[in-house]
């Protein structure tokens, strides 16, 4: 269902998966409700929604506090 209504509506892909993963979400939401949620909006997403998507998780990574062990 989610699947569909991101194929009809693309533009909200991305927004709906940050909501899903996100501050008020949880980064391990498709794990942590024992579904494929996030995984078939990302499926579902066209080119820019993909592009936006991969920006996001690349600022994710830049933004981790690393400290040496």
């Amino acid at each position: 269902m989610v699947q569909t209504f991101v194929k009809q509506n693309p533009h909200l892909g991305f927004s709906l998966i940050l909501q899903l993963t996100g501050v008020h979400g949880s980064r391990n939401f498709d794990k942590l409700t024992k579904t494929k949620t996030v995984s078939s909006i990302v499926s579902s997403l066209g080119s820019e929604g993909i592009r936006k998507y991969i920006q996001w998780l690349f600022s994710q990574v830049e933004n981790l506090d690393v400290t040496d062990g």
